[in-house]
C-alpha cells in the first residue's frame, strides 16, 4: 500500500499574505494573521460634555489609524518571516520523520482505570440487564448482581437481543477470552456493554466483533492483549480507557461515534477509521505508534472516513501524523495536536472530490510540518478542495504549512503563526 507517499520539496514560485478571506486555486495557501482588537478609548468625565465627545471622537480617529499601522506591520513582518523559511525549505520523506518518538519501546500495561464511581449505563437499557461478576456463576440467571454471570465466554455465548445490556463488575478484571458480541442491535436500541458499581471494568483481552450493528461499548478498560476492532454500523464507543501493542480502535463501517475516551500507549495508531461519517469527539490519544517494527505511518488518528467530524481531541506524542486525512469532506476542529512530525496531513485516497474544513485547531511543535497536502496519491492526483482557517501553529522545526498543487482550492486565513 502507498500509505503515506512523498513529501516532495514544493516550488515556491510566489508567496501572497492573506488579508482577508480568499478562494485560491494556486499551490499554497498563504496565511493571513488575525487583527488585533480595536482600543477602546475611555469616557472623559461628566463636566464639558461636548468638549470630551469632541475629544473622544478625535482620539478614536487617532486609535483606528494606529491600529491600521499596527495591523500592517505585523502583516508585513509575518509574509517577511513565511517567505524566508518557505524559501530555504527542504523536506524530509513522509515515512522518515526528522526526529524519532522519545517514548522507549512500547511495553504494554493495563491501562489506567478512572477513579470514582461510573454511572452505568450513560445509555439506557431498554430490554433485559445482565450482569457479570467474579464472584458470579455462568449458570446463574445473570439478571442480577446477586445473580450474576462469571465469565467473558458466558456472555459470548448469550442469546441477546436488541435493547439489552451486559454490565462488568465495576474494578474487576475478566480475563478469560476477547468480547465478541454475535448480535446487532436496532436504531434506539443498541446493545449494551459497560460497568457497574466502582470504577471500569477490565478487558484485557479486548473487543472483536464482524458485521454487527448498533453496538454500545462504555465505562470499559480495553487492553493491553487485545484492542477495540470491530465492523459494523451505527456504533458508540465512549468513556473506555484503551491500550494495546496495536491499535488501539480499529472501526470500519458507518455512523461511528467515538466520544470521550482515553487511548494511551498503542504500538500502532491510536485510532484506525475506515467508512462514512463518523463522529470523533473529546477523546485524548496519547503516545501512539511505539512499535519499531511497524515501519508504515503510525498516527493519532488514521482517517480513512468520508464526511468524518473530529472536534475537541486532544492528540499529543505520535509517530507520523496528528490526523492523517485521506477521504472527503474532513471536519477538523478546535483539536489540539501536538509533539510529532506533522500535525494534519492530507493524501489523496479519495476518487471523489470534497471540501475539507480544518479551523480552530491548535497545533505545537510539530518538526516537519503542521499542516501538509500531498500533491497526489493512490486516488490520484489531489482534488480535494481546503478551507483552512483560525488556527493556531507553534512549530519546533519544518514548516508552518506545506500546500501543494490541488485541482480544487484552498482558502486559507487568520491563521495565528506563533
Amino acid at each position: 500500500m502507498s500509505d503515506e507517499g512523498h513529501m516532495r520539496r514544493s516550488n515556491f514560485g510566489h508567496l501572497l499574505a492573506i488579508a482577508s478571506a480568499a478562494l485560491l486555486a494556486l499551490p499554497i495557501g498563504a496565511v493571513a494573521q488575525s487583527a488585533s482588537k480595536r482600543s477602546a478609548s475611555s469616557h472623559p468625565g461628566r463636566t464639558h460634555i461636548a468638549k470630551a465627545h469632541k475629544r473622544a471622537r478625535c482620539r478614536t480617529k487617532h486609535h483606528k489609524r494606529q491600529h491600521h499601522k499596527r495591523r500592517c506591520a505585523r502583516a508585513h513582518k509575518t509574509t517577511h518571516r513565511r517567505f524566508v523559511s518557505k524559501s530555504s525549505r527542504v523536506l524530509k520523506h513522509k515515512n522518515t520523520p526528522t526526529q524519532t518518538p522519545s517514548k522507549p519501546t512500547l511495553t504494554p500495561t493495563v491501562p489506567s482505570v478512572p477513579a470514582g464511581t461510573v454511572q452505568a449505563p450513560t445509555l439506557t437499557i431498554t430490554g433485559t440487564a445482565y450482569y457479570v461478576s467474579p464472584s458470579g456463576s455462568d449458570s446463574n440467571s445473570g439478571t442480577s448482581p446477586s445473580s450474576a454471570w462469571r465469565t467473558v465466554g458466558r456472555v459470548n455465548g448469550a442469546s441477546l437481543r436488541a435493547g439489552d445490556g451486559v454490565l462488568f463488575e465495576g474494578g474487576a478484571t475478566f480475563s478469560d477470552s476477547t468480547l465478541m458480541p454475535s448480535v446487532s442491535g436496532a436504531p434506539g436500541s443498541p446493545v449494551i456493554f459497560g460497568s457497574y458499581g466502582q470504577s471500569n471494568a477490565v478487558l484485557p483481552q479486548g473487543v472483536w466483533f464482524k458485521g454487527h450493528n448498533y453496538l454500545a461499548f462504555e465505562h470499559l478498560a480495553i487492553g493491553p492483549e487485545g484492542n477495540l476492532q470491530g465492523t459494523g454500523n451505527g456504533v458508540v464507543v465512549e468513556w473506555c480507557a484503551v491500550g494495546s501493542d496495536g491499535t488501539g480502535i480499529n472501526g470500519m463501517g458507518s455512523n461511528w461515534t467515538i466520544d470521550d475516551n482515553t487511548v494511551d500507549h498503542t504500538g500502532n495508531s491510536g485510532m484506525l477509521l475506515e467508512g462514512e461519517s463518523f463522529t470523533v469527539s473529546g477523546n485524548t490519544i496519547a503516545n501512539t505508534g511505539l512499535d519499531p517494527s511497524i515501519t508504515y505511518g503510525k498516527h493519532g488518528i488514521y482517517l480513512k472516513v468520508s464526511n468524518a467530524t473530529v472536534t475537541d481531541n486532544t492528540i499529543t506524542n505520535f509517530s507520523s501524523d496528528g490526523i492523517s486525512a485521506r477521504y472527503r469532506n474532513s471536519t477538523l476542529a478546535d483539536n489540539r495536536i501536538s509533539n510529532g512530525p506533522i500535525g494534519i496531513a492530507w493524501f489523496q485516497y479519495d476518487p471523489v472530490a470534497g471540501t475539507s474544513q480544518w479551523t480552530g485547531n491548535t497545533i505545537a511543535q510539530t518538526t516537519v510540518a503542521s499542516i501538509y497536502v500531498s500533491p497526489s496519491d493512490i486516488g490520484g492526483n489531489t482534488r480535494e478542495s481546503f478551507v483552512i482557517e483560525h488556527n493556531t501553529i507553534q512549530r519546533a522545526g519544518g514548516v508552518y504549512m506545506d500546500l501543494h498543487q490541488t485541482t480544487g482550492t484552498y482558502t486559507a486565513l487568520e491563521n495565528a503563526l506563533l
